[in-house]
């Protein structure tokens, strides 16, 4: 294990922080490399015990010689927002000094690539690929943050730019496991979802001010689009956030299952480690959506389906389903979910997928 410290602009004179990421294993020839961060909301303990633990694993699988490619794990990913603490509370969702959610606003990257990528792709999908990683690492490192929290969204932004997985450890108040991701990688997403045991796979092609998970991966789709007909792209990026249940669930039994769907080889579109597959377990809730509309499709084995209240402080209720629907995805049963419309009741965690209102 390689232990790299990311030294941060001062706050204030007399203060310095750092960001510590941990590198297992080495790209190779093959060029692969997967993205691991916790905690982007500081004070998300589930998802820093599951770095931990994951840690540990890595470091045994490194040792063992199994691991094919590199491992890059941030095992606290906002030392800024773990030091805004007000008489015992801690604040770690929205920086103090702006006002602004800790995972909103990353460099969307897109229209800025298309002029500088346009005379030079090619016929050859690898060929684009490194081309495109190689402009937006480019495009990020001549970012002149203006303040200590921007220079930590560039360095957490271009340690994540070249990865082919990224995943993004969070937890809720309160909530069941649940995962979001890009509309494009729904297919994806799903074993890992199975594997997780996860209540809901939430999707969206554009969910707003830019999250972290979504400026990584949306580039891929957007130039596809883009270029489609003259230049082959390909999706180099898996990016998911994983909402590891409500804040109070830190139980070591808990963290150390969750590493272990991250690290089968079905789960990612790319070999990391010999193992043998075992069969995917059935999803729990799949939902999809447009911004601020939704419907998701429950499992009928599932009793409901869970969401949060707008009203502070946070409550969930089930949902009850309405009658079975078609079966998505792979024909399996699911029935309807119908949300509350009234803007008293909105749900904003699971029923919408406009991320200026979720909690992730």
């Amino acid at each position: 294990m390689r232990t790299v410290l990311h030294a941060l602009p001062d706050f204030s004179a007399g203060t310095t922080r750092t960001l510590r990421s941990l590198h297992f294993g080495s790209r190779g020839a093959a060029g692969r490399k997967a993205y691991l961060q916790a905690s982007l909301h500081a004070d998300e303990v589930p998802a820093m015990l599951v770095a931990q633990h994951l840690r540990r694993q890595l470091e045994a699988l490194e040792a063992a010689g199994q691991l094919r490619g590199e491992i890059v794990l941030v095992p606290m990913a906002n030392p800024i927002g773990l030091a805004q603490d007000l008489q015992g509370a801690s604040l770690g969702r929205f920086d103090l000094s702006t006002g602004l959610n800790f995972n909103r606003h990353y460099k969307s990257l897109t229209a800025a690539l298309i002029p500088l990528l346009e005379p030079r792709l090619g016929r050859d999908v690898a060929s684009n690929t490194a081309l495109i990683r190689g402009t937006a690492m480019q495009l990020l490192q001549a970012w002149q943050p203006a303040t200590e929290t921007e220079a930590l969204k560039q360095r957490l932004q271009c340690l994540a730019m070249d990865a082919d997985i990224v995943l993004d450890l969070h937890c809720d108040n309160q909530a069941v496991l649940h995962l979001y991701t890009g509309t494009p990688l729904a297919a994806q997403a799903a074993p890992l979802a199975r594997y997780l045991g996860a209540q809901a796979l939430l999707t969206c092609t554009a969910s707003g001010d830019d999250p972290f998970d979504e400026t990584v991966a949306r580039i891929w789709w957007e130039l596809g689009a883009h270029f489609a007909g003259r230049f082959p792209i390909a999706q180099a990026c898996f990016a998911a956030t994983v909402e590891l249940r409500g804040e109070v669930e830190v139980e070591h039994g808990l963290a150390t299952a969750a590493p272990r769907p991250c690290r089968h080889r079905s789960v990612r579109p790319r070999r990391w480690r010999a193992s043998s597959p075992s069969p995917r377990p059935t999803a729990a809730c799949w939902c999809s959506s447009k911004r601020r509309v939704m419907r998701c499709r429950l499992a009928s084995r599932s009793p409901s389906c869970w969401t949060l209240s707008p009203i502070r402080p946070r409550r969930c209720w089930p949902v009850s389903p309405a009658p079975c629907s078609p079966a998505w995805p792979d024909a399996m049963p699911h029935a309807a979910c119908a949300w509350p419309r009234s803007p008293a009741s909105r749900p904003i965690a699971a029923a919408s997928c406009s991320r200026s209102e979720t909690p992730s």
